[in-house]
């Protein structure tokens, strides 16, 4: 616990050793002294004799009010391993900040701190030689294997001869004599026959003429256009090419009124 010694040399908690933050107003125990001294403690109990000293806060002078009353805010703050102590005079607006290291506690007398020993590991156990006799295992193992399938394929790849009783070699039978040629008989002369007769391919007509291209001539009159000659004169609209061509017009959609066209009639 942390706190402060009192007049009566008694302790007064005001929060844990552990992580806490605590605000507490404290008053001088005369109300004529002119400063204060505040010592903080870390013990066990508040009976205790022997807590550690921490450190120790001042306020020169303390402030009073009209009524003669003085309050002084402790304010402390701790995570366990620091501390942080602030003594403010709500009177007289002094101040005083106090930051270290949290203490250890002193044991108390007729208490004796005793450590327990911790018993040492066991050494580990040497495996080495272990190590190397499975190593050799494993070669002897990888030899012998090796040496099994050099046999099995010497055994596969060795030609299997054997003599099988009761059986005569067989002599390979001598060759056979070659035929004697035989002369091809000559052939007769064949009499050559005469082809037959072709007769002359009939002779095509002669396709008539085909009718001279006849044309007609036409003036041109408002609103006339070669697709619509070529429909009336042509029977057929597609013909306005033609009328173009027969007449060299450069632009066969514009047609001037009074000119003369010539119009083939039909279609050659």
């Amino acid at each position: 616990m942390i706190g402060i010694r009192l007049a009566d040399s008694t302790f007064f908690s005001i929060c844990s050793d552990g992580p806490e933050k605590k605000r507490v107003v404290l008053s001088p125990a005369n109300k004529d002294q002119k400063k204060a001294k505040i010592d903080l403690f870390r013990y066990n109990a508040p009976d205790d004799r022997d807590g550690y000293h921490i450190g120790s806060l001042f306020l020169d002078p303390i402030g009073y009010d009209d009524a003669g009353d003085s309050e002084i805010e402790l304010f402390i703050d701790t995570d366990g391993k620091r501390i942080r102590a602030v003594a403010t005079d709500l009177r007289g607006g002094g101040k005083d900040e106090l930051v270290t290291e949290l203490p250890g506690i002193v044991p108390a007398a007729g208490q004796v701190s005793i450590q327990k020993e911790e018993a040492p590991e066991p050494a580990p156990v040497a495996v080495k030689g272990i190590r190397s006799l499975q190593i050799m295992m494993a070669l002897l193992l990888l030899m012998m294997a090796f040496v099994t399938g050099m046999l099995i394929y010497s055994m596969i790849s060795a030609p299997c001869v054997r003599d099988l009783p009761g059986f005569a070699e067989v002599p390979e039978p001598a060759p056979a004599p070659e035929p004697t040629p035989v002369p091809a008989p000559k052939p007769e002369p064949v009499q050559a026959s005469k082809p037959d007769p072709v007769p002359a391919p009939e002779p095509k007509p002669t396709p008539a003429p085909a009718p001279a291209q006849e044309y007609i001539r036409y003036t041109v009159k408002y609103g006339d256009t070669l697709w619509s000659l070529a429909t009336t004169f042509c029977k057929d609209p597609y013909m306005y090419k033609r009328i173009a061509a027969e007449n060299n017009l450069e632009s066969p959609d514009k047609l001037i009124s009074g000119t003369t066209l010539i119009i083939p009639i039909n279609r050659h």
